[in-house]
């Protein structure tokens, strides 16, 4: 029961969905009903989303809090009603507890706290609103934020440390141009779309010129959401840039930019509209090549570079069950030789890579005769050639007995054998 890597599949399935239908309802409330079906169909297009909806990862859900987040909004500042701020609170909580960075939705919430605090709204609060903030201790219990930390690395030789800078500026510097390529779509094996943020550049142009020539005239609901939008959308992408990982480049880290597109599709579908002027025909024309745009980058979603870094939780997770299916970790000493050491340590198992493996083979029979009860190696075999891929090789001291083979992708599999150490 809960969310967890086994049934995150159905889990991010159901907040996909949620979060293609809330991006309907919010633009067929600003525009109208074709306009909230072009979103969501644009929604449906990046690779990146389909990816991260058919997988496990909390992105998918904290892009479905965040269009909702928006869509509430929205709403309270359309009816003044006590019910949506009361939504909105809450929603705000769950957000901020899907991806830590998230919770700056809820503190940006502040340019706007006059609308929630004059007499009228105060005054029809439930006392269930009062729970809102003390919902947010597990949020700050459970994070710890360094600037200046120091890493420490475990391995054979025992622990060191890696001073790193988790968040600076230098980290902000060198991100800052490589996410912007991503979200240009220019590469469009990272999951977004070209013409999708050209569509955007143009809307988030026409939006800063009338703020600019026509403040007074844009409705408080207007001004309101897209000047807590912008504010949202760029402190993100400061906070993700400066962060030491926040590269979008990486595979593993390609699924943190999965929150910036309602902030694409948004200005885009805006830009569109305002060519279309209401125009019946070429409104549905515009769908039929929506459709059509979303159809033809389907099939890119399978060749992103997140797509190989699912392969390795996939990897993981089969691993982590057969070791507690042969062995019993938590009563037998186990040392695990991997491609990805730590991503086993949390479970009491040891686990080394395999140069140090092949370097220090001495001190892995020593330790494998005074401690270890089983050593366990997981090699990546090419699927051609049904041998062990290059960087997964072991030097002669180890004599391998394959138990187990995992098949992963089109490309290798992975055979766990148990080894033991002989003296020469």
């Amino acid at each position: 029961f809960g969310y967890s890597p086994f049934n995150g599949l159905v889990v991010n399935f159901v907040a996909g969905v949620l979060a293609m239908f809330t991006l309907y309802l919010m633009l067929a409330r600003v525009f109208s009903k074709p306009w909230g079906m072009a979103g969501m169909l644009l929604l449906a297009s990046f690779p990146v989303f389909i990816t991260c909806s058919t997988s496990s990862g909390f992105e998918t859900l904290n892009l479905f809090f965040i269009i909702l987040c928006l869509y509430l909004l929205y709403r309270f500042l359309e009816e003044r009603s006590a019910d949506y701020a009361e939504l909105l609170f809450f929603s705000l909580v769950m957000l901020a507890q899907c991806r830590y960075e998230s919770a700056f939705f809820l503190l940006a919430l502040v340019v706007l706290l006059p609308f929630f605090i004059n007499k009228d709204i105060v005054t029809s609060y439930r006392p269930a609103v009062l729970l809102a903030p003390i919902l947010l201790v597990p949020l700050v219990w459970q994070r710890r934020i360094g600037f200046l930390p120091t890493g420490v690395r475990l391995g054979i030789d025992g622990p060191s440390l890696v001073p790193q800078h988790t968040y600076a500026v230098g980290n902000l510097v060198d991100n800052f141009s490589k996410n912007i390529f991503v979200l240009s779509g220019l590469n469009p094996y990272y999951g977004f779309l070209p013409l999708v943020f050209l569509a955007a550049v143009m809307g988030a142009y026409f939006i800063s010129k009338r703020w600019v020539t026509g403040f007074s005239r844009i409705e408080v609901k207007h001004r309101a959401v897209t000047g807590y939008g912008a504010l949202c959308c760029i402190a993100l992408f400061v906070v993700y840039s400066s962060y030491i990982w926040g590269v979008f480049t990486l595979g593993i880290d390609n699924r943190l930019a999965l929150a910036f597109l309602p902030f694409l599709i948004v200005p885009a579908v805006y830009w569109v509209f305002r060519l279309v002027n209401g125009r019946v025909a070429y409104t549905r024309l515009f769908l039929f090549l929506v459709a059509a745009h979303m159809v033809f980058y389907w099939p890119v979603a399978a060749r992103q570079p997140l797509v190989a870094t699912k392969s390795m939780t996939y990897l993981y997770n089969r691993t982590i069950d057969w070791l507690y299916l042969k062995y019993n970790p938590k009563k037998e000493h186990i040392l695990l030789v991997t491609d990805w050491p730590n991503l086993y340590t949390v479970h009491g198992i040891g686990a080394i890579g395999f140069a140090e493996a092949n370097r220090l083979a001495k001190k892995v029979r020593y330790l494998d005769d005074i401690y270890y009860d089983q050593i366990v190696v997981s090699q990546r075999y090419d699927l051609k050639t049904n041998q062990p891929i290059e960087a997964d090789r072991l030097a002669g001291p180890f004599k391998l007995t394959p138990l187990k083979r995992i098949d992963v992708g089109p490309e290798f599999y992975i055979v766990l054998s148990a080894a033991s150490v002989s003296d020469s």
